[in-house]
């Protein structure tokens, strides 16, 4: 399979590419249902000789599809290093996922997005205790700016008038995928997204938008640089980087005491995937500065939105 993909010619690899995904896409959430709907029924059946189960919230899962596999395996290394059941809860749409702990006592810990770890941050005392994935091979995330591999365009000055594709604002996902290129339009004295681009959408996720500018549906989009790992090399032009800062991290309640948050963080940093190639390789623990250039890229969202709004 490698050597013919190292054949391919760029057209096809990206069409290749672009169905792959997809198709893959639906494989890996049909396999996560059936394994979710395992450990939830595994779990069930083992709470009379295990732990209090583990509840775990679901918020945002760092790497793309190509990772998903991998989440399942860090389940299983928890509930075996803890010796506790693991339960998955999927919020639900228009939840609030930054007050995931305090609307849901029951969450031991959760995924969380930067955007809502930094919301919940501000709004609870106590979210002290996590880890950040390694995703394929980087500990530390940065905010892209790309267009296809494809593409004519090889700067931000030549993409005027054409068509951005961004994430949902003021959601998981939106600082890397919005905030990000609003930020770096102001910085490089461009105006705005919307005076700059002839169309920007703001009404898909990262991987939705990555797969429109593959396909050809939109010119241009920003997102983390994990979500560049599940698609072949070479599938996009990365016109700009970020400074690093944390991955999304995984945060335990401030609910939960000191003594089983330093387990729970220690049995995740102790996980090492079997195999040595897998998109998700550990855990790490953080420093709160390394989020200090999301908080700035939040700010600078909600400073530039209030004024959009206010000028309408």
């Amino acid at each position: 399979m490698r050597a013919y993909l190292e054949n391919m010619d760029a057209r096809r690899l990206l069409a290749f590419s672009f169905v792959a995904t997809v198709t893959m896409t639906l494989v890996f959430a049909a396999l996560i249902f059936s394994a979710i709907r395992d450990m939830r029924t595994t779990a069930a059946q083992d709470t009379n000789q295990a732990g209090e189960p583990l509840t775990i919230a679901v918020v945002r899962l760092v790497g793309g599809w190509a990772a998903w596999p991998s989440y399942m395996d860090v389940l299983q290394h928890l509930s075996h290093s803890l010796g506790r059941p693991v339960h998955l809860k999927y919020l639900a749409p228009g939840e609030s996922v930054e007050d995931v702990f305090s609307n849901n006592p029951e969450v031991d810990a959760a995924f969380m997005s930067t955007y809502a770890y930094l919301i919940a941050r501000d709004r609870t005392e106590g979210l002290t205790h996590l880890a950040t994935p390694i995703i394929g091979g980087y500990a530390y995330e940065q905010a892209v700016f790309v267009v296809s591999s494809e593409s004519p365009y090889t700067s931000l000055s030549e993409l005027r008038g054409t068509r951005l594709a961004l994430s949902p604002p003021g959601v998981g996902g939106s600082i890397p995928g919005n905030a990000y290129t609003r930020w770096l339009l102001h910085e490089k004295g461009l105006g705005s997204a919307e005076d700059f681009f002839s169309e920007v959408d703001e009404s898909f996720t990262q991987d939705v938008n990555l797969r429109r500018v593959i396909s050809g549906l939109a010119d241009a989009t920003s997102a983390n640089r994990s979500q560049l790992a599940s698609w072949p090399q070479g599938s996009f032009r990365v016109i700009y980087y970020s400074e690093e800062y944390a991955m999304p991290p995984f945060v335990v309640s401030p609910n939960t005491s000191d003594a089983e948050a330093v387990k729970i963080i220690e049995a995740l940093t102790t996980y090492q995937p079997e195999d040595l190639s897998d998109i998700l390789g550990g855990y790490t623990r953080p420093s709160p500065k390394e989020y200090d250039f999301p908080n700035e890229l939040l700010l600078f969202a909600r400073d530039e939105r209030a004024a959009r709004n206010a000028g309408r």
